[in-house]
């Protein structure tokens, strides 16, 4: 519930402490009496939370029947947040379906975000300071013709957007020039997406590629190793190429099936 633990905790000599780490940036009310002193209550619009109980000093000004009046987070604060003091609230995860065939360039941009060691479930953030902040960052002085922007991913609406952050096992936005259009189109399914949820600070993004297979090259089946042979025969009209079957791993093959299914299946609860 939000109370400090001193032996584990990101106190240190030399810094400043910071009041603001739990239910979404509610402050603590620590020392701030000249003695020293303090509350030790987490402040929100609506209510005082008392980390040591784990309870409000004020009842719920949307009281749910089933539950005290003074309950926090319906009893659990690892899932839930209640920022305002009015309504516990479970953190979303949100699908985003990133169309190659409809948005190539801005798939493409994706894509190379990914090689960077970016991943597919991106943290929702609503300040758009922040976000033209990272924005910034991640643009980094670069600039786009007319009739084209420069696209970026992670988003500059996500934490996990901006500049690379080693401390923070942050590998940094990639950026790609993408045509305008194809850009707002875009970014207009992104902010349906958060407008049709009601997304706040903390919720994610659920990055889910969908590749044009009309469009991508056959390829020999899985576990066909093709080595070039030479062709300068008299008959050879082309390089030869032999299929050697080689064994597959699998192990490897059921491991990740089983982590797909427990994605999709977790994701179905979720929802």
């Amino acid at each position: 519930f939000g109370l400090v633990m001193s032996g584990i905790s990101s106190q240190s000599a030399g810094k400043l402490e910071n009041l603001k780490k739990y239910n979404k940036g509610s402050e603590l009310q620590h020392k701030e009496f000249s003695d020293g002193s303090g509350l030790e209550t987490y402040t929100t619009q609506f209510r005082m939370l008392d980390p040591q109980l784990g309870r409000w000093w004020q009842i719920d000004p949307k009281p749910d029947m089933a539950l005290s009046p003074y309950s926090a987070m319906n009893n659990n604060p690892i899932s839930n947040s209640d920022y305002l003091g009015d309504t516990s609230r479970a953190r979303q995860i949100v699908p985003l379906i990133i169309s190659q065939k409809k948005w190539p360039n801005v798939y493409a941009t994706m894509m190379k975000g990914l090689a960077k060691g970016n991943g597919l479930l991106l943290t929702y953030d609503p300040s758009r300071s922040n976000a033209r902040r990272r924005r910034t960052e991640a643009q980094n002085g670069q600039k786009a013709p007319d009739g084209y922007h420069v696209d970026e991913y992670p988003y500059a609406s996500t934490q996990e957007g901006g500049k690379a952050d080693p401390s923070k096992n942050k590998p940094g936005a990639a950026t790609n020039i993408v045509p305008k259009e194809e850009n707002e189109e875009h970014g207009g399914y992104v902010g349906n997406q958060v407008q049709k949820y009601n997304m706040q600070l903390g919720d994610k993004f659920l990055i889910i590629p969908e590749p044009d297979n009309e469009e991508t090259p056959s390829l020999p089946p899985a576990g066909v190793q093709q080595k070039q042979q030479d062709n300068t025969g008299e008959n050879a009209p082309g390089k030869i190429i032999n299929l050697t079957p080689q064994p597959q791993n699998t192990e490897k093959i059921r491991t990740a099936a089983a982590v797909g299914a427990g994605a999709v299946a977790g994701y179905i609860h979720i929802k």
